[in-house]
C-alpha cells in the first residue's frame, strides 16, 4: 500500500487521469480517498488501492492542469459577473498597485 498524503498528485487507474487527493479514510475497512480530478471538475471517492504514484515526466502536465482549471473558474467567474473587489481596495486601485 502507498502511503498516501493529502495534496499529493496521483495517476487514478479508474479515470486513467492525474488527480489531487483532498481527503483519505477508512471506510467499511477499506483505505479510500478523496480526489479531485481537474479535467471533470469534481471529486470523487476512489480505493487507495487504485491510486498509482504520478511519473515525473507527468509533472509539467500537472502544472498546465492547474493552470487549465484556474482559468476555466475565472471564465466562469467572469461570465457570472463573480468577481469583486479586495476589501482594502476597489478593483481599480488594485490594478493601479499591480502596474508599479
Amino acid at each position: 500500500m502507498h502511503d498516501i498524503v493529502v495534496g499529493q498528485w496521483w495517476h487514478s487507474l479508474d479515470h486513467d487521469e492525474p488527480c489531487r487527493v483532498v481527503d483519505t479514510e477508512v471506510l467499511w475497512s477499506q483505505s479510500t480517498c478523496v480526489i479531485g480530478v481537474p479535467r471533470r471538475g469534481t471529486t470523487l471517492r476512489a480505493l487507495q488501492s487504485r491510486l498509482a504514484p504520478v511519473k515525473p515526466s507527468d509533472a509539467a502536465l500537472l502544472d498546465q492542469l492547474c493552470f487549465t482549471s484556474t482559468t476555466a473558474r475565472n471564465a466562469d467567474a467572469i461570465e457570472m459577473d463573480a468577481l469583486v473587489a479586495p476589501l482594502q481596495r476597489p478593483i481599480a486601485d488594485s490594478a493601479t498597485h499591480l502596474e508599479r
